[in-house]
């Protein structure tokens, strides 16, 4: 069986973020194999960790600028 390629999107680049209940999220990378999106939580201002989270979780403004393939 051939081996198919991972298609991910770097998102650093283009500086995609969103707030809810005081926190920032931050999206770093965009797994298209498993409609999922790399972050950087951070609390008032202060890095807290990296997470994933379901690409369907972002809000439409932010899923509109990724563009999944």
């Amino acid at each position: 069986m051939a081996r198919k390629k991972l298609k991910f999107v770097d998102l650093r680049k283009k500086n995609l973020e969103f707030s809810k209940d005081n926190i920032t999220y931050k999206l770093l990378l965009f797994r298209a194999e498993a409609q999922s999106v790399d972050i950087a939580i951070y609390e008032d201002g202060k890095f807290i960790k990296e997470d994933e989270m379901a690409f369907a979780h972002i809000p439409k403004e932010l899923k509109r600028l990724v563009k999944p393939l």
